[in-house]
């Protein structure tokens, strides 16, 4: 079972468009704990690999094991809450990781702009 603590912070300027109008990016944080010990740096590279082939509309995306933990950076144009990429990181704990066990993910968003990319 994965349970989702959201937290949400906005920070930066939006982005100009080619067309003139502003476009705010966002950094998405997600870091799932409570995994197993068996998970490791395969299970982080199959989920950077996931990420860079079938979900191009993030950019930046890297997928860390740090011990006990999965941490995944990620940026994109659309997701403000940080939802849409919490949905898509437990998809692929769900197909990366055997038994995820009782994990839970924490989430954090903000707004960047190109001096923080």
């Amino acid at each position: 079972m994965h349970r989702s603590i959201l937290g949400v912070r906005s920070v930066g300027v939006r982005l100009a468009r080619r067309d003139g109008g502003n476009r705010p990016m966002f950094r998405v944080t997600l870091v799932c704990s409570g995994l197993p010990h068996t998970v490791g740096a395969n299970e982080a590279a199959d989920i950077t690999r996931e990420f860079a082939q079938q979900r191009r509309w993030h950019s930046r995306v890297s997928c860390t094991w740090e011990g006990t933990q999965l941490t995944l950076l990620a940026e994109n144009d659309f997701d403000k809450t940080g939802l849409a990429t919490l949905d898509e990181f437990r998809d692929c704990i769900t197909a990366y990781v055997s038994d995820p066990g009782d994990s839970q993910v924490i989430a954090s968003v903000s707004e960047i702009d190109n001096d923080n990319t």
